[in-house]
Formats: C-alpha cells, sequence, structure tokens
C-alpha cells in the first residue's frame, strides 16, 4: 500500500512538472507573439516544444503501463496520435512547407483518435460510415466548384473527423455515468473545441480575415495539453487513487 501511495504521488508530481512546463512554453511564445520580442528562442521554437513535450508526456505515461491496465489500449493509441500531430507541425510550423502532407497526418492523428473512442461495433460503423460519407459529400461539392486540390482533397477527409470526434466526446460528458469517464470525455471536449476553433482560425487567415492568426496557437497549443494529459492520471483522479491504494 505504501509503495502504491508513493508511485502516486511520483505520477502527480510528473503531471504538475508536466503542466509547468508546458504553461511556461505557452507563456514565452504568446510574449513573444504579443509583443514582437524573442525571449531566448523564437517563437516557433517554443510553439514546438509544447506539442514535443506533449507527445513525450503521452510516450513515458504509455512507456509505464501494464497491458493489464485498463486504459493500455487508449494509451497505447494516444501515442500515434501525437506522434502524427506532431510531425504535422514539423510540416507546417517548422518547415512552413508541404502543407497537404500536413493536413494529411492530421488526418491520421484524428483517425487514431476516434478508435480510442469507447463504442459497440454498431456504433462505430454508423459513426465512421457518416464521417466518411460528409468527405464524399464535400468531394462532390468540390468537383462543380473546381476547387478541387489537394489541400482542399486532404482537408475534406481530415475535417469531418475532427468534428465527429469532438461530437462523440460531447454526447460522451453528458452520456456516461462513470465519473472517470466523465471526466476524461470533459477534458477531450474542451480540447476538441479549442482544437477546432484553432482551425477555423486557420481557415479565416487563409482567406485574408485580418486578426484571427493571432488566436491559433492560443487554442491549439491547450487543446493538445487537455488531449494528452486525458489518458492518464491527471483524467482519472483522486477517486481512482483511492481505491487503487486500498
Amino acid at each position: 500500500m505504501e509503495q502504491a501511495r508513493k508511485m502516486e504521488k511520483s505520477q502527480w508530481r510528473g503531471i504538475c512538472c508536466f503542466l509547468s512546463l508546458e504553461s511556461l512554453f505557452f507563456f514565452l511564445f504568446f510574449f513573444s507573439d504579443r509583443y514582437g520580442q524573442t525571449l531566448l528562442l523564437p517563437s516557433t521554437v517554443w510553439k514546438f516544444f509544447v506539442i514535443a513535450g506533449a507527445f513525450c508526456y503521452v510516450a513515458l505515461e504509455f512507456s509505464s503501463t501494464n497491458q493489464d491496465d485498463p486504459l493500455f489500449r487508449r494509451r497505447f493509441l494516444l501515442v500515434p496520435a501525437m506522434l502524427f500531430t506532431l510531425i504535422s507541425d514539423v510540416f507546417l510550423l517548422v518547415l512552413e512547407d508541404h502543407y497537404t502532407l500536413g493536413v494529411c497526418t492530421f488526418f491520421a492523428a484524428q483517425i487514431f483518435h476516434a478508435l480510442q473512442i469507447r463504442r459497440s461495433k454498431k456504433q462505430a460503423v454508423i459513426s465512421f460510415s457518416l464521417r466518411f460519407g460528409a468527405t464524399f459529400v464535400a468531394l462532390a461539392v468540390l468537383g462543380p466548384l473546381k476547387l478541387f486540390l489537394q489541400l482542399y482533397v486532404a482537408t475534406a477527409f481530415y475535417a469531418p473527423q475532427l468534428i465527429g470526434n469532438l461530437i462523440e466526446h460531447l454526447f460522451g460528458a453528458f452520456r456516461t455515468v462513470e465519473p472517470e469517464e466523465k471526466r476524461r470525455s470533459i477534458l477531450l471536449s474542451i480540447g476538441f473545441v479549442l482544437f477546432l476553433a484553432c482551425d477555423v482560425c486557420v481557415g479565416l487567415s487563409s482567406v485574408g480575415v485580418a486578426g484571427v492568426g493571432y488566436w491559433i496557437w492560443i487554442f491549439y497549443a491547450p487543446s493538445q495539453v487537455l488531449i494528452a494529459v486525458s489518458g492518464g492520471r491527471f483524467a482519472q483522479g483522486k477517486r481512482r487513487i483511492d481505491q487503487s491504494v486500498n
């Protein structure tokens, strides 16, 4: 029992350390973007550190998870989801090139996020049928408008997955009775709302709307932190800790 308590305390210290580092990175890039002053490193580097830190946290948490843990599958799927997100930011943030590839890897990340959702086989078939149905509708609209470009096609696959994940987690937050799963669904719902808000800002910025580009990372950075902590001890809360110790 004492060993279990020490392990729990160690995990919470790890969470506090992770959130503190992510908050520091957020402050550094926010200050740089807001006031146009570089703090030690360019703003782009601090932004990338936020996403890289989220991936490292998820990978480390999975590495300490036993196969018989109920969260093993969720944490296992969260690792490639965050890895593809990190790869996307290599294209879009660091290289500022290969935008279609960046959206494609975001699409892959959303697929892994979708696979984490607890649902029956019938519900999974319905969910993915609706998602890809929306994609085909979008492609059918792009054709006559002569907008059948690679980036738009990739977006037509990516956007329904993001929106589908958001909707299913919102339903989960209201439908789920189990406290732990409810907390997880709430964290993910907020994370995907911020993720969607980020993408809306990206879209508005790309068509020339002024002032929205500044908000992209204000929404995006915390969305990835919330998604990262949703699969572990932070979402489990004190109730599970007490049960695991007793």
